[in-house]
């Protein structure tokens, strides 16, 4: 899984060290910011800083492909880590006002080196190597996401202003790995620019690939699924869930959503090291999609419905095994529906779709007030049933049919 060339594995590590860094400071900073301010308060800046964010992705989209993919992540990489020293800096003085507008700053350039470093490897893997790219990067998220949580609550508990140096030296150490070993071999050519002068016009094409659009909107239904888990499920559990005694250790609800989270969490680290790779040589890859589909939806749908613990535990287990068989196939094949010259503007749809998911993941804890926990769970079956639907039937749409349209 590991033989790879180096600059496919410069480009998904360093994404592996990003990820690191991400998932340890954000929970810190939403907890400072809410004991700085008001809780209120945080809520409307945390939704401020998702609308932000759905903006920079649009225009970082446009940026890379106008500009050198490698000039415009080393620009942003070098910006977020001094924008990680000046957060601690601001934090140490207690600047509460410039913590928050530099938190800003970083949503915007973490956009841009985010997409930037998406591109780069989309324009390294070959068909041949694809899907062994994506099942290490899918394996990689994994465990950045579990290392990250683990440090965010170590160096919280300790001295959380070691985070935000730690985060700023090993960021610009990332950024002179970039600027030595990242080639970006792109022809910026003026025929390119001017056709993509006009940012709409730029976009109308991304909207006019009919099977890109619907490959966006099912991956956007399907992930649901997973934001579901961390809004609506959780609700339901905190109110819904009968406490269990083991002699002196209690089960509460919040004891079952840490489970089902170290279940997806380390259930995909294991089960990536060798379930897709035993499948190939078995099944075909449509195969392996139908089936990793059929786990995911009706396991996530059944888990969303559930209140024993038991059964939550077997159908985290299903969904986990199908998120593995799903998402290295999705994340290797949907490179085939993306021009070249274009991967900026198509990748920054692809985020905006999964924004799109995460405000409607959010309203479903005001839904729960109107609709049982019953009808929520046949709602996200459907919705999850057409997500799947779209993918299998546009994941793998030809090249000859692609020409014809034309």
């Amino acid at each position: 899984m590991f033989n790879l060339p180096i600059t496919i594995q410069i480009r998904l590590w360093g994404g592996f060290l990003n990820r690191i860094i991400t998932s340890s400071i954000f929970p810190f900073i939403v907890l400072y910011i809410s004991d700085v301010f008001t809780i209120k308060f945080t809520g409307y800046f945390m939704m401020l800083i998702v609308i932000i964010s759905f903006i920079s992705d649009f225009i970082s989209g446009y940026i890379i492909d106008i500009f050198s993919r490698k000039k415009t992540l080393l620009f942003s990489a070098y910006t977020e880590s001094l924008t990680f020293f000046f957060l601690g800096v601001s934090y140490f003085f207690e600047k509460y006002i410039v913590f928050i507008l530099l938190y800003i700053l970083y949503t915007i350039v973490s956009s841009v080196r985010r997409l930037s470093l998406k591109v780069l490897v989309q324009d390294a893997v070959t068909k041949e190597n694809k899907k062994k790219t994506y099942v290490l990067d899918y394996w990689l998220v994994n465990l950045s996401l579990s290392i990250g949580l683990i440090l965010g609550g170590v160096f919280y508990n300790l001295d959380s202003l070691i985070l935000f140096f730690l985060a700023a030296i090993s960021t610009l150490i990332l950024s002179v790995i970039y600027s030595i070993y990242i080639v970006d071999n792109r022809n910026l050519n003026m025929q390119f620019k001017e056709r993509h002068v006009n940012i709409y016009n730029a976009y109308k094409n991304v909207f006019f690939n009919k099977v890109y659009i619907k490959l966006v909107i099912g991956i956007s239904l399907i992930y649901l699924a997973e934001l579901f888990i961390g809004s609506y499920k959780t609700i339901n559990l905190k109110q819904n869930f009968e406490d269990i005694k083991i002699n002196e250790m209690v089960i509460n609800g919040v004891t079952v959503l840490i489970i089902i989270q170290l279940i997806n969490t380390f259930g995909a680290i294991f089960f990536t090291l060798w379930l897709p790779q035993y499948l190939s040589k078995k099944i075909n890859n449509m195969i392996q999609l139908k089936l990793g589909m059929l786990c995911y939806v009706i396991g996530y749908s059944l888990l969303i419905y559930s209140n024993d613990i038991i059964f939550i535990i077997m159908f985290a287990i299903i969904a986990t095994v199908g998120e593995v068989l799903y998402a290295p196939i999705y994340n290797s094949e949907i490179i085939e529906h993306i021009p070249y010259s274009e991967r900026g503007v198509y990748n920054s749809i692809s985020s905006l779709g999964l924004t799109f998911s995460d405000l409607l993941a959010k309203s479903s804890i005001v839904l729960s007030t109107y609709f049982t926990v019953k009808e929520v769970s046949i709602a996200l079956l459907f919705l999850l049933s057409v997500g799947a639907i779209l993918l299998i039937k546009n994941i793998f749409k030809s090249e000859k049919k692609e020409v014809k349209e034309c």
